[in-house]
């Protein structure tokens, strides 16, 4: 077995379904009515007291205000590194990449993708576990044909930065990025930026794209609402066909809405595209006035990841680093959950690691890149692709 295939870990997994609790996870869709909207918002106001009586319970015991920690229900109970693998839940929207017979279709196939995941958070404002230096998350995703492997690894802790890489080696795809949030509070709320890039590659046609994040803006801190939003002007390019989409995700007149346009290199307009990215996206070509839908997240459903049985984690794996605090949340033990939980970030402060990636390195350029990615790439390009991937017919 290749040094490099760090990924053959599923043999003796398990089919996990997706941890988060949202609805949206478990059956693809966003319900939303008027009596769920008002428990949701009571639900929100009745969280927000609970938050301002846990930190005073702790100053009254004595604790300094910046050691307070938030209850238990503001946390969703499963490590970042796991979190960035829902990108990954629709990966079969890509089962026909390869047939498609123009550059345009495989972008409007890559777009699509893009736009795939952005619903799949939990219902109400919640946060993850902060990966610990050199933390790592393992997981696969079964396809029709194939398999996407997912590899992430906490590369840095102060600043904080965390990778990951996905592979479909018989698709010949793989997908690459890392992210250093970046926090902004401003009175009643907090700007989180996801400073880093998507890159990607589809070896089988010699095409490989970018992509950037949108920005998180958590709204209602202190007054109002708490809500949780998705804003900010986002690009998709690929270099070798010059075909780029400007995307746009805003919530001026309409909550969770995207609009956006796919142009040639010369600046020509083909398509516009404008929706929901909860619900429902159209497009249309800029010749006609027809529109379709380039994508429904009401009627898709996540893939489940396939993650190795916990005994047979490292103990540097996020379910396995996370696991008492895990245990103790669902338990609905706060106290315990906070004690695990602090003697996890104490440790990693008293160990003070010097950062030492096992999966990913640094370039020249200052660009993160997945350690074994030449390697890879080298292997794929000397391996004719499955007729059974070009012609699905066959």
């Amino acid at each position: 077995m290749s040094r490099w295939n760090v990924f053959r870990r599923k043999s003796s997994g398990q089919i996990l379904e997706p941890t988060p609790t949202s609805e949206s996870i478990s059956s693809g869709a966003i319900k939303q009515d008027e009596a769920e909207s008002l428990g949701d918002k009571n639900r929100v106001e009745n969280g927000k007291k609970q938050i301002m009586m846990s930190i005073l319970k702790q100053i009254a015991k004595g604790t300094p205000v910046y050691r307070c920690q938030l209850p238990i229900f503001v946390i969703e109970p499963r490590s970042l590194l796991e979190r960035l693998s829902d990108f990954a839940s629709f990966s079969y929207l890509l089962d026909d990449i390869n047939s498609m017979s123009t550059p345009e279709l495989r972008f409007l196939a890559i777009l699509r993708f893009y736009l795939s995941s952005w619903h799949l958070r939990p219902k109400e404002v919640r946060s993850n576990y902060n990966p610990i230096l050199g933390e790592t998350f393992h997981c696969s995703f079964g396809l029709r044909d194939s398999e996407i492997s997912f590899i992430a690894e906490q590369i840095s802790h102060h600043p904080p930065c965390s990778a990951f890489f996905l592979l479909d080696k018989q698709k010949k795809m793989y997908l690459q990025s890392s992210i250093r949030p970046n926090t902004k509070f401003s009175g009643n709320s907090v700007e989180v930026s996801l400073d880093g890039m998507l890159t990607g590659g589809l070896l089988a046609t010699n095409e490989f794209y970018e992509m950037t994040y949108p920005k998180y803006m958590i709204r209602g801190i202190l007054m109002g609402a708490l809500s949780l939003e998705i804003s900010g002007k986002t690009y998709l390019q690929c270099k070798q066909s010059g075909l780029y989409a400007e995307i746009e995700f805003h919530n001026k007149k309409t909550p969770n809405s995207v609009l956006g346009s796919v142009k040639t290199a010369d600046g020509r307009t083909l398509y516009s595209f404008g929706g929901r990215w909860d619900q429902a996206v159209l497009i249309a070509n800029a010749h006609e006035s027809k529109t379709q839908t380039l994508i429904d997240v009401t009627s898709m459903r996540a893939l489940p990841k396939l993650v190795p049985p916990m005994e047979q984690q490292p103990i540097n794996e996020s379910r396995r680093v996370w696991h008492e605090v895990t245990s103790a949340i669902q338990a609905g033990n706060e106290d315990a959950a906070f004690k695990a939980k602090s003697a996890i970030e104490e440790r990693q402060r008293r160990e003070n690691k010097t950062p030492n990636p096992h999966y990913f390195r640094t370039n020249s350029d200052g660009s993160i890149q997945f350690a074994y990615l030449d390697r890879i790439i080298e292997e794929l390009t000397t391996i004719p692709t499955p007729a059974a991937l070009i012609n699905p017919s066959n």
